[in-house]
C-alpha cells in the first residue's frame, strides 16, 4: 500500500519545532477577551494594505481569520491573518519584505 504524498506521520513536538520558527512574535500582551469592535475591520484593512505594499505581486491573498473577523464574538484584540503566496518552498523570498514593515 502506498502513502498518499500529503500524509506526513504524526511526529511528537513537531508543533514545538514550528513554533520556534515563526517569523513574528508578540511584542506585548494583548489583554483580556474584549467585547467585539466593529473597527477590527478597519484594523485588519490597515494591516492588508502595508501587507500587500511590502510584497507586492508576492502575495495571492491575505484574509482576516480568527475570532475578530467575527460580529458579535468576544476576542482578544489581535487581528489574525492568513497570507497565501505563491510558492511555499521559497520562504526566504517574502520574510525580509515583512522584516521591513515598520510600526504604522
Amino acid at each position: 500500500m502506498t502513502t498518499h504524498p500529503l500524509w506526513r506521520p504524526f511526529a511528537p513536538g513537531a508543533n514545538l519545532a514550528r513554533e520556534g520558527q515563526r517569523i513574528a512574535s508578540r511584542q506585548t500582551d494583548p489583554g483580556p477577551v474584549q467585547e467585539h469592535k466593529p473597527s477590527w475591520r478597519d484594523d485588519f484593512r490597515t494591516v492588508e494594505q502595508v501587507v500587500s505594499a511590502a510584497l507586492g505581486p508576492q502575495v495571492l491573498t491575505i484574509r482576516h481569520i480568527g475570532s475578530t473577523l467575527v460580529s458579535g464574538l468576544q476576542a482578544k484584540p489581535v487581528i489574525d491573518v492568513d497570507l497565501t503566496i505563491p510558492d511555499v518552498d521559497n520562504e526566504p523570498s517574502y520574510p525580509p519584505h515583512l522584516a521591513s514593515i515598520h510600526r504604522w
